[in-house]
């Protein structure tokens, strides 16, 4: 009940099987947390990614949310990405919803920043590691908004 109550816990874990088992990646790592605190700060600077996933030398930031997904899950996905990735590292928000329905705008918008969406459709039309597979190799493609 913990799992299927707690914002996108149980994604994670369906992630990181599905992708581990598929055995296509040369790595799946899930809740990852990076302290890039230095000198400066008192405190502990932290952030957890919901998954990494690794394929020849191309490393995916993904964050999973259950249901809602918003301006602010794309811009934290995104800054992720260029704080501690690189030029051959993506950002990937994954959502229960189907959003380029129920949130067009913030689907056109993570669209435009280039990180890559999966929804609903993909869970429901393709086996999940294939689209991951496609994020990697170049081919994956964004659904059409109408």
């Amino acid at each position: 009940r913990e799992m299927v109550s707690v914002s996108g816990s149980f994604l994670e874990n369906y992630l990181y099987i599905k992708l581990h088992d598929s055995g296509k990646f040369d790595d799946v790592k899930m809740s990852v947390v990076i302290d890039f605190s230095d000198d400066k700060y008192k405190y502990p600077v932290r952030c957890e990614l919901d998954c990494l996933i690794i394929k020849n030398n191309k490393l995916l930031f993904v964050s999973c949310k259950s249901n809602k997904a918003d301006t602010e899950a794309l811009n934290e996905i995104y800054v992720h990405n260029r704080h501690f990735g690189n030029v051959l590292s993506l950002p990937v928000l994954c959502v229960c919803e189907e959003m380029d329905h129920k949130y067009p705008s913030i689907y056109a918008k993570g669209e435009e920043l280039g990180v890559y969406l999966v929804d609903r459709s993909s869970f429901t039309e393709n086996e999940i590691s294939d689209v991951f597979a496609s994020i990697f190799d170049g081919t994956y493609a964004y659904d059409v908004i109408v």
